[in-house]
Order: C-alpha cells, then structure tokens, then sequence
C-alpha cells in the first residue's frame, strides 16, 4: 500500500492548486465535454501532484542536480517502485513542476492587466501579487534561478516552452504599458524597453532580497514583499513616468 502524503510545507500550493484536473485530458465528441475521470485516474493524478509537491519543497534544501529519485520517494513517502509508475525519470517530475507554475504565473498576470482598472492600479497590483506569490513559492523561485536553468537548457522542448513564456508574458506586459501611455501613466517610450526593464528589475529584487536571504537563512533585516514592491514601482514610475514641466519624472 502507498503511504499518504506528508501535511504540505509552507512553500506547498494554495488548496485551490491541490486538486488535480477532475476531467480526462483531450477533446470529447463533437459539443460534448470531456469524460470524468475514474476513481483510479483521479488517485493517479493525485499521486502524481503529491510527488511534484514534494519534489518542490526539497528544492529548499537541495540542488535540483543532487535530488535524487529516492530524496523525492522519501520526502512523498512512497516506495521508488511506485514513483516509477507514476514518472520516467526525476526530469519529467520536475519538467511537470516548471509548466505547472510557469502556467500559473502567466495566468496571474494576464489576470490582472486584463481587468478593467485603471492602468496605475493594475500596476500596483500586479507588482505586488507577483512579489507575494514568489515569496510563497521561495523554493521553486530559487530552483528556477539556479540548477532548475540547467534542466531547462538541456531539455529542447522545455527551452523552447520556456522561451514561448518568457515572450508571452513580455506581450501581455507590453499591452499594458500601451494603456499606461495612453492614461499618461507612462511617458511615450517604447513599451517593450518598459517590459524588459520591469522583468529585470523584478528578477533581481527577487534574488536579493527574497531567495538568498530566505534560503541562506540571512539574519540582516529584510525587507517585506510590500517595501520591495514599493521600492520596484517607484523605480518603474521614476524612470518611465510622465515628466513634469522642470524635466525631471514625477
């Protein structure tokens, strides 16, 4: 018999991310939803998210290189035989872990710049939601800046995923600072140079101020995911916002 799952950790998804897909993948017939999953395939998929969960929060402890499939057995408490059944290999657990999240971000982003607030507000909205849900997924936010880049990079479809990502998310924040220039939240510039240089600056304050210390168990003062939001929104806006009449941003 499988063992249950361990309790999730702190770095382990929001219950809404827990159940997995109630509905076979693949279209049905013609106007007609796809098929309920048995009880069988619903345990399976349920298996296989708690192994993804667990591979996840070893990334806390552990360099996705020096994870092992018996690391991940342990941390799920199954037998490796059965982790065998439900992935190939330890790559396709945490390729499962990378689109899952990647999917997940983009739909927060585009969740918000496609409300219809006015462009400041999903601004500030956005650039705190982001900060937050890094903070809540530390570990895979630092996987995905240290060894998980060489799963990636190995891996050709994985890289060209990750580059469809990195693109789309980029077009839906260049649409939104089209509206800000159209609101005169924004100075006139090119909204892609905008788009990058938030993305960078966003990377950045990620690493520093909520990775390193986080997982390196810093005791310097850190900052809350509020200041630093502050703190990127006020460059964003000092940078690229409207000037006033002695040239200078607002």
């Amino acid at each position: 018999m499988v063992p249950d799952a361990k309790s999730p950790g702190p770095d382990s998804p929001s219950p809404r991310e827990q159940a997995p897909a109630e509905q076979a993948t693949g279209p049905g017939a013609a106007g007609r939803p796809a098929r309920p999953l048995t009880r069988r395939e619903r345990e399976y998929r349920r298996h296989q998210h708690e192994a993804e969960q667990a591979a996840e929060r070893l990334l806390a402890v552990k360099d996705y290189r020096d994870i092992t499939v018996q690391d991940i057995a342990t941390e799920v408490e199954f037998s490796v035989g059965y982790l065998y059944r439900l992935f190939t290999n330890k790559d396709q657990i945490f390729a499962a872990i990378i689109s899952r999240r990647q999917r997940e971000v983009f739909e927060l982003v585009v969740e918000i710049v496609e409300s219809r607030a006015p462009a400041h507000e999903r601004w500030h909205r956005l650039i705190r939601e982001f900060f937050a849900w890094a903070e809540r997924h530390a570990a895979y936010s630092a996987g995905s800046f240290r060894s998980l880049q060489h799963l990636i990079l190995g891996d050709p479809e994985l890289l060209r995923a990750a580059i469809a990502e990195r693109d789309r998310m980029t077009e839906v924040l260049i649409s939104l600072c089209k509206d800000s220039i159209e609101e005169g939240v924004l100075r006139a510039r090119d909204p892609e140079r905008i788009a990058r240089t938030l993305r960078a600056v966003t990377a950045g304050f990620i690493k520093e101020e909520i990775l390193d210390r986080q997982l390196s168990g810093s005791t310097r003062a850190r900052l809350s995911c509020d200041q630093i939001a502050e703190l990127v929104e006020r460059i964003l806006f000092r940078t690229f916002g409207p000037e006033v009449p002695d040239g200078t941003s607002r």
